[in-house]
């Protein structure tokens, strides 16, 4: 690690950058913007990395680079919302700077805040100007209520002045259309925020609408916020198709550092460990659980009547991950017409939509409707659940975010549908005695189904997509199922009646494999029998592979050709030649594309 030791002794900037490695200039939200001329490199940097070591969020030139592109570069950092402040080390070096003279276009232009550290008090910088331009914008931005710093005060001093330089808006925002979104905050020294129905950004006033995810996290100070009505959601989950490439941020056009947090969701308030109490306004949409994690003094939460779908997780917890063991309890959980109790279990209905959220460490929960399930319709629902009200009628999982599902929905005698959601992977379902389903859509990703249909009386047709990869035993066992459809890439896999030898060829990679590993057996069997000591090993060697192939390559495989008990079986078409069912025999087939097996 570089030292001022180092920059004081060096002979230059160049030799400096050379010799040492310079701290990496903080970039994100928040930091002070330090400018110095090369000649005074010493005095910035003793400074800069004194400011790095006591916490500061720093980002300056280390003069590596020159040209356009690089000044170009320099400014937008200087004019990104992310920037707390431009810090200027002035002395009569500076003034023989082009770029300093930008740097003060920027600030006067941009209104940007600003100070100076002054490395020489007593200078009559005027006199040392020249052009009049160039002397009217000095004295415009460099009056008496400009702060400066001087250079002779202690790190500690220098540090307290800057902190007392604050935006008036501590917010850092993204432009997402004709509105703008809440992206971060400039300080993680903040105690009170208030997020406002409206701001200005370039004399062009945008309606708040979202507080995006991860917008306060490790804001360790934060005690109080004030949400303001108008926003919509706080920590939206978004799927990774979902986020639109255009969305700008006011902070940096050309690169968007934040995308990431789009596609996880959640952590808004996260390691927040100082706050209070968060009231949700009216317009906000959902509640999302995963808001919170972190926050271990937290003592309310009340939700707005707006809230009416649950995104995320479905447990509302202020733990974090690696302290599960040892539980934080929220104080109260006021929540609203739209959620509801049942025995000791509580939901949410969007409008017949009913997900399950788990509230096991909450100490009291107020606010909640009184109201029975209804007759439902849709149920939005975490991946493990028993659906204790046997009047549903359709299964709708399709907007769950879970891909592992695990649903007992046996006995519904007026279910008629499930659907699950399109990025679903393996599904375990048990739809006995539903005797008047129909129809079931496992999504287009399902990799294993291991789902129970006897007693399915109506249910008589079962189609594969073209992931599924496996199917149980249970799938058949005791069902009506008369005709199944596969559009699986894994016919094969899933139907043919073989040993593990035919399968070994079929299958290119294991039989590469094998035909080098039994002539290495062999091969060193026979070294074995050459070598006196390990003749006894090199006969086990020989003998392993006589012995051991034929028991293990010429086994019956099972697989669902063996117990499907179906009349009809179409399989989509492939490469290969039509796959042998067992017990199935091949006819002319009546639908396109497929090849078409009766029981024999």
């Amino acid at each position: 690690m570089i030292s001022r030791n180092d920059v004081l002794t060096s002979k230059s900037l160049a030799s400096l950058n050379k010799q040492r490695f310079l701290p990496e200039p903080y970039s994100d939200i928040g930091y002070f913007f330090m400018y110095y001329s090369i000649k005074d490199y010493k005095e910035a940097l003793c400074d800069i990395l004194s400011f790095i070591d006591k916490g500061l969020r720093i980002y300056y030139d280390r003069k590596k680079e020159k040209g356009a592109s690089w000044e170009d570069g320099l400014l937008s950092k200087a004019k990104s919302f992310s920037c707390r402040s431009i810090v200027i080390y002035l002395s009569p070096n500076v003034l023989n700077d082009g770029f300093f003279w930008q740097l003060l276009r920027v600030i006067k232009e941009q209104k940007v805040l600003y100070c100076s550290i002054n490395l020489s008090e007593k200078t009559d910088y005027i006199s040392l100007i020249d052009e009049n331009d160039k002397k009217e914008l000095f004295e415009a931005l460099f009056n008496k209520d400009i702060t400066y710093i001087p250079y002779a005060l202690s790190i500690e001093e220098k540090i307290k002045m800057l902190e007392i330089m604050k935006n008036s808006d501590p917010l850092v925002y993204r432009i997402v259309g004709d509105e703008v979104h809440v992206i971060g905050v400039k300080s993680l020294s903040e105690s009170n925020l208030v997020i406002p129905p409206v701001t200005i950004i370039n004399n062009k006033e945008y309606p708040v609408t979202e507080i995006e995810p991860f917008a306060f996290i490790n804001c360790l100070r934060l005690k109080r916020i004030h949400i303001s009505e108008g926003i919509k959601h706080i920590g939206l989950y978004r799927y990774g198709d979902e986020i639109d490439e255009n969305k700008e941020s006011v902070y940096d056009p050309e690169q968007n550092a934040y995308t990431l947090y789009e596609t996880n969701g959640g952590g808004v308030f996260r390691n927040c460990r100082s706050l209070e109490e968060v009231i949700y306004p009216d317009s906000v949409e959902e509640f999302n659980n995963e808001n919170f994690v972190g926050c271990l003094n937290l003592k309310r939460i009340v939700l707005g009547q707006g809230v009416k779908k649950l995104i995320g997780h479905d447990l509302l917890t202020l733990n974090d991950l690696e302290d599960e063991d040892d539980p934080v309890y929220l104080g109260e959980l006021v929540l609203n017409s739209n959620f509801f109790k049942k025995g000791d279990r509580y939901f949410i209905d969007d409008n017949g939509n009913v997900t399950e959220i788990y509230l096991d460490q909450v100490k009291k929960i107020t606010g909640y409707s009184k109201k029975h399930v209804g007759k439902q319709k849709h149920i939005d629902n975490p991946a493990s659940l028993y659906i204790e009200d046997k009047r549903i009628e359709i299964l709708d999982l399709s907007q769950s975010q879970e891909t592992v599902f695990n649903i007992d929905v046996s006995g519904a005698k007026n279910l008629k549908k499930a659907i699950f959601p399109p990025r679903s992977m393996n599904i375990s379902c048990d739809f006995s005695d539903c005797k008047n389903l129909k129809e079931v859509d496992f999504g287009n990703n399902v990799d294993v189904i291991n789902c129970s249909f006897g007693g399915c009386e109506s249910f008589k047709k079962l189609y594969l997509p073209e992931s599924v990869s496996h199917i149980t035993k249970r799938v058949f066992q005791g069902a009506s199922l008369e005709t199944l459809v596969s559009d699986s890439f894994f016919n094969d896999q899933l139907f043919a009646s073989e040993n593990a030898w035919s399968r070994a060829i079929h299958n290119k990679s294991l039989s590469k494999r094998r035909k080098i590993f039994f002539p290495l057996l062999m091969l060193f069997g026979f070294f074995g029998l050459l070598a006196t000591r390990y003749f006894l090993i090199g006969i086990v060697m020989i003998l392993f592979f006589p012995i051991t192939v034929p028991i293990a390559c010429f086994r019956h495989i099972e697989n669902a050709g063996d117990y499907i008990n179906v009349k009809e079986i179409y399989l989509r078409k492939g490469k290969n030649k039509p796959v042998k069912i067992r017990k199935y025999r091949i006819v002319p087939s009546d639908k396109e594309g497929y090849t078409k097996y009766v029981h024999k």
